[in-house]
């Protein structure tokens, strides 16, 4: 292989788009690594990251992905796809142990989203508990809230 006799970033990315597009995920993600490795310029880093964090998810493979998640976040703290991925998997925890309980997540998916995107904030703020939820649960608006996953919040109502 070209690639071996003489590295670089374009060469490792073109092969790791090949390998994603024939679905061989692990080998693209290898080849990934690779042009993150190899390139210099921090721009370039940061798109061949996300390319890798797209891959690893079609693959199915969340310690890769959390693993380019954390890379993109400290390659630029506002990151939109790290951010929105991040958010996504808060509202995808599994420690909720009543449809309320869910509900509160939103509250913490919605922090993350709002730093990069109204829209994506917007879908998890429609998720919200209303005002009547809250009251049911002894919560008042704008006091602080820990969920069941940890994060700290606000309490707000739809």
């Amino acid at each position: 292989i070209e690639f071996e006799k003489n590295p670089s970033a374009d060469a490792a990315l073109n092969l790791a788009i090949i390998f994603n597009d024939k679905d061989e995920y692990s080998k693209a993600l290898t080849y990934f690594d690779n042009a993150i490795e190899l390139t210099e310029d921090a721009t370039q880093k940061e798109k061949f990251t996300e390319y890798a964090m797209g891959t690893a998810i079609k693959g199915k493979n969340s310690s890769k992905t959390n693993e380019y998640v954390s890379q993109l976040l400290a390659l630029n703290p506002s990151n939109e796809k790290a951010i929105l991925y991040k958010a996504r998997k808060i509202t995808q925890s599994g420690c909720p142990t009543s449809q309320f309980e869910k509900s509160t997540l939103y509250w913490a998916a919605y922090d993350m989203a709002v730093k990069v995107s109204s829209s994506a904030a917007n879908q998890y703020k429609a998720r919200f508990p209303t005002k009547k939820e809250l009251f049911e649960n002894g919560l008042k608006e704008g006091s602080s809230y820990k969920t069941c996953n940890g994060i700290n919040t606000t309490v707000r109502a739809r």
